[in-house]
């Protein structure tokens, strides 16, 4: 079966995988007007947010890129639905201490046990400890 033969949303949904980048609209005129739809720009455009995170609103992507690992300030403004967990990162201002802020603003559903790292760390602790 040939792709131009699929229905269209199939199509669509093919579409919003592929990176904004690749100008499908220039291959036919039924792939042009699949991707012209508000919609389909919405998905397709890469998510920004790492290149100016404090500007939110104006990101245009409909899936956005974790930027919790920059800095603890990001993890605040993180718009991701999947985050990675932040807890036992390195401070990036001061790279051989470990930055406890880091743990209060994580979103990850998984976290590793830091209370071996010290007071604050074992106060905000994440881990799920089983008893």
């Amino acid at each position: 079966m040939h792709i131009n033969n699929f229905p269209i949303e199939i199509l669509e949904k093919i579409f919003t995988y592929i990176n904004y980048d690749t100008q499908l609209e220039l291959v036919c005129s039924l792939w042009n007007n699949i991707c012209i739809q508000k919609f389909m720009i919405k998905y397709r455009i890469s998510c920004k947010c790492h290149l100016n995170p404090y500007s939110k609103n104006k990101c245009k992507s409909y899936y956005h890129e974790c930027i919790c690992m920059i800095t603890p300030n990001h993890t605040l403004i993180c718009i991701a639905k999947n985050h990675q967990c932040v807890c036992n990162l390195i401070s990036i201002i001061n790279s051989n201490i470990l930055s406890p802020n880091y743990i209060t603003n994580c979103k990850s559903k998984n976290h590793p046990c830091v209370c071996h790292l010290g007071v604050h760390f074992r106060l905000n602790c994440n881990y799920k400890h089983y008893l």
